[in-house]
């Protein structure tokens, strides 16, 4: 499956170059924000597994995880410490699905990632086989956050 991304993530549109900004902001996390992104690299994985390697979104879905968001946010985290400032305006986003993020906390950026994790959750196992929900489309949607995400943590504005 080939999808497009906006030009600000394409410095990180393969599984490899995702799971090499994964290591590289592990090296400089400690503490809670290690867990999660342990976490976000592992549904990152899955989500290239359906996008590179066709494996169908029904063999992911029960493997995503939201269990160390779910706990951080109980115990009252602030996901704005993953990175303090804004999510830059990149141009490329402008007209996207992923243009409402420009300007926003790390926080929502990081919520948005879980909310549309736990919708699929939540949604795919009682579609029927005639549904037209565009599983794999919704699956490409999570990974353009992560990657957003990845590059937000990276700081680059170009």
């Amino acid at each position: 499956m080939s999808f497009s991304i906006p030009s600000a993530l394409e410095m990180l549109a393969s599984a490899t170059k995702t799971i090499a900004a994964f290591a590289k902001w592990r090296q400089v996390t400690i503490g809670n924000s290690r867990s999660l992104i342990n976490e976000l690299e592992t549904n990152s994985r899955y989500c290239w597994a359906v996008i590179d390697q066709d494996i169908p979104v029904g063999n992911i879905v029960g493997q995503l995880s939201t269990t160390e968001y779910d706990r951080l946010n109980k115990a009252g985290f602030d996901f704005n410490n993953i990175r303090q400032r804004r999510i830059y305006r990149y141009k490329s986003l402008a007209g996207t699905d992923l243009a409402f993020l420009g300007g926003q906390e790390t926080k929502t950026l990081i919520k948005n990632i879980y909310d549309r994790i736990k919708d699929l959750k939540t949604k795919y196992p009682f579609a029927s086989d005639g549904t037209k929900k565009r599983w794999q489309t919704r699956v490409v949607n999570i990974q353009k956050r992560i990657l957003l995400l990845l590059r937000h943590v990276r700081a680059e504005t170009q």
